[in-house]
């Protein structure tokens, strides 16, 4: 009775061996496929800050080469923010009295009618943003009709989903807002909103291009 109870122990005792390696396998794997993870995280953090300080450094040398000429600063801006956000479009918009006027600053597809204007109301997403003084993000502006009536249908004839917007202040007033759009829905990143709130501002010029 003892030989088989010895015997009969052994291979439990290897199962129990080959479970502990598998089991000691398996964290070894799920540790390297989180160094993998953060290595990742760590190098895509550091080349979207290389793209930011590029973006502002594009501004702050057009500013410092034309301080006179305001529209080659906003061409630089839409440039710029165009590629730091993947944008497939990006326009800025004038606060001309209670209406939203385009300007001549414009980087995409999306057609722009310069110096066509349109009533700055929250029913669209550059209106809202400059309206309440912060930003405004719209996963899919094409399934919020009701919340904006008028940039849903905007949207739609133009054939563009995600929609971002970002007022432009000066002295705490808002006198216009960039907006950001892609053809399909995929949201803007938080750091790529925040960066256009961090671009350098102009406020001392009024914001006035050629063509406008």
């Amino acid at each position: 009775m003892r030989r088989r109870s010895r015997a009969s122990s052994k291979p439990t005792k290897a199962r129990s061996r080959k479970a502990k390696a598998v089991k000691a396998m398996r964290q070894g794997s799920s540790s390297a496929s989180g160094q993998e993870t953060e290595v990742a995280r760590l190098r895509r953090e550091l080349h979207e800050a290389q793209e930011q300080q590029t973006a502002t450094a594009e501004v702050l040398k057009t500013i410092s080469a034309s301080p006179v000429e305001l529209l080659p600063v906003l061409e630089v801006v839409v440039r710029s923010t165009a590629r730091f956000c993947e944008a497939d479009d990006v326009s800025i918009f004038e606060l001309d009295g209670q209406h939203l006027r385009i300007t001549a600053a414009h980087w995409g597809a999306v057609p722009q009618d310069v110096g066509a204007r349109f009533l700055c109301v929250r029913g669209h997403v550059s209106g809202r943003a400059v309206l309440d003084r912060k930003p405004v993000h719209v996963t899919d502006l094409h399934a919020e009709a009701e919340e904006f009536p008028e940039g849903s249908a905007f949207a739609r004839r133009l054939g563009f989903r995600t929609t971002a917007a970002v007022p432009l202040l000066r002295e705490g007033v808002a006198i216009g807002a960039i907006v950001l759009r892609r053809a399909e829905v995929n949201p803007f990143t938080n750091k790529q909103i925040a960066l256009l709130e961090r671009l350098p501002p102009r406020p001392s010029s009024p914001l006035r291009t050629r063509g406008c």
